[in-house]
């Protein structure tokens, strides 16, 4: 779940990052089914707890 947490919340080449209220919701909605219930909720008891944040980009410069 943490790990499903991070590839939504983490900006890809191929797509945007998700906010943190909908990388929640989805991961609410797979509970029981794509993820785990109980690890669902120590996920999201950790966010509301402020021991999870979703942190800005890191700026990657290119070479010269």
């Amino acid at each position: 779940v943490a790990d499903a947490l991070d590839a939504m919340t983490t900006q890809r080449v191929y797509r945007d990052a998700m906010t943190l209220d909908a990388a929640l919701a989805e991961i609410e909605r797979g509970a029981g089914t794509d993820f785990c219930s109980a690890c669902v909720e120590a996920v999201e008891l950790a966010v509301h707890e402020g021991l999870i944040a979703v942190t800005a980009p890191i700026a990657r410069g290119v070479a010269a």
